[in-house]
């Protein structure tokens, strides 16, 4: 029986970079390889922490025998082939959001998973979160009623550039789905309910991509969601949940907080903070290594109907406000 897990990581970008600093504060685990589409890169990255395998193509590593995990960091657009190919060869996956650009891809890397018998999971990193969680038990405890409005909003300023990622429609850019994938997040995680409306409303940049989003989710007990998302100016990155009696505010950065307040019009009821040294990515990777020794082929925290429901709901809001991408 396996007590390591052997990881690996497939980029070297800044996220890719956070996830390796993190690692020294998982358990049962070794960050044993990292690949790029350049070996220098590849081998920097390596040096910079320490891991022992380098490789100049991602093939190369998905081929690594004692490869057990692999992190897929790279942009969006390619986040279905390669979590494939790694499924293909063996390796359960830690994908980055979103897994996959719309439903139809996302069915397509579920298939493989489901045939392969393979760990795949989807790279939520807020649902860890020691604070989202113990304020998640707050609302599911009732200690602030019935939900009422959830609210929350992720924005900076960001330079428009065409060539960057963010505003790159071939890799698949856009305010949605590389930050307002997270208020979207935190709606489905609070609200019980499924969706009964989506209204949504877009400012776009010269690429076509948007880069402020407005979104109003209703849910069918009567929930609403307010969410925003923008690279065009600084916001409180803060999120809300609104109940009849009080309300739960979880402090920016949200999506990896330190704290949460519970709020009643007293004051303050109870705070939760996380005093941890790391910027959060051990958490998730801590909760896989653990299932994965498990034998688990699916995460409890991150199913794979958590990542339908996030891709359906994106993929209306595109319809909503117009994005289609050049490889759809």
């Amino acid at each position: 029986m396996k007590t390591q897990i052997n990881w690996g990581i497939i980029a070297t970008g800044g996220i890719a970079r956070k996830f390796a600093e993190d690692f020294r504060f998982v358990e049962n685990g070794t960050l044993l390889a990292v690949a790029s589409r350049s070996q220098d890169k590849a081998q920097h990255f390596a040096n910079d922490f320490h891991i022992e395998r380098a490789y100049g193509s991602y093939e190369a590593l998905a081929e690594d025998p004692d490869v057990d995990a692999v992190y897929v960091a790279t942009p969006h657009d390619t986040h279905v082939e390669l979590s494939k190919m790694c499924l293909e060869k063996g390796k359960a996956v830690l994908c980055e959001k979103p897994m996959a650009v719309n439903a139809a891809q996302l069915e397509s890397l579920l298939d493989t998973a489901e045939k392969s018998g393979i760990f795949l999971m989807e790279a939520i990193w807020t649902y860890f979160m020691p604070v989202v969680r113990q304020a998640k038990k707050w609302v599911d405890d009732g200690r602030i009623g019935n939900i009422k409005m959830i609210q929350a909003d992720f924005g900076f300023k960001t330079p428009e550039n065409p060539k960057d990622r963010l505003y790159n429609p071939a890799l698949a850019g856009g305010a949605l789905l590389d930050i307002g994938i997270y208020p979207l997040a935190m709606a489905h995680y609070f609200a019980p309910g499924e969706i009964a409306d989506i209204k949504a409303s877009a400012i776009k940049a010269d690429t076509s991509v948007d880069q402020t989003l407005g979104m109003v989710l209703t849910y069918d007990d009567d929930i609403i969601a307010n969410l925003t998302a923008s690279f065009r100016f600084q916001m409180e990155n803060a999120a809300y949940v609104y109940g009849d009696d009080g309300y739960v505010k979880i402090h920016g950065n949200f999506w990896h907080p330190h704290k949460a307040v519970l709020m009643k019009d007293s004051g303050i009821e109870d705070i939760v903070e996380d005093d941890r040294l790391s910027t959060g990515y051990d958490y998730e990777t801590n909760a896989m290594t653990q299932w994965l020794l498990e034998g688990k082929k699916e995460s409890p925290v991150a199913p794979f109907s958590w990542s339908r429901k996030s891709v359906e709901t994106m993929d209306k809001i595109r319809e909503l406000i117009g994005v289609k991408y050049p490889f759809e």
